[in-house]
């Protein structure tokens, strides 16, 4: 998650308002579902869905 906060800007500008799903300082998943982001990711690493941090990545246009 660390690398992914310094990395935020550019996860921005390639996956904007997307899940993110990271493993080893990459992205191994994404898209606009969460669950499908979860399982890609699981298969792809083979590790457990809990141990796979997922975040999404807003694109900077929100207003809450």
């Amino acid at each position: 998650m660390a690398w992914a906060e310094k990395e935020y800007i550019k996860l921005q500008r390639k996956y904007p308002d997307r899940w993110v799903a990271l493993s080893d300082r990459k992205v191994v998943s994404s898209g606009e579902n969460l669950k499908n982001v979860e399982l890609e990711a699981e298969k792809k690493t083979k590790k457990d869905r809990s141990q796979i941090p997922v975040i999404f990545v807003e694109c900077g246009s929100h207003i809450y």
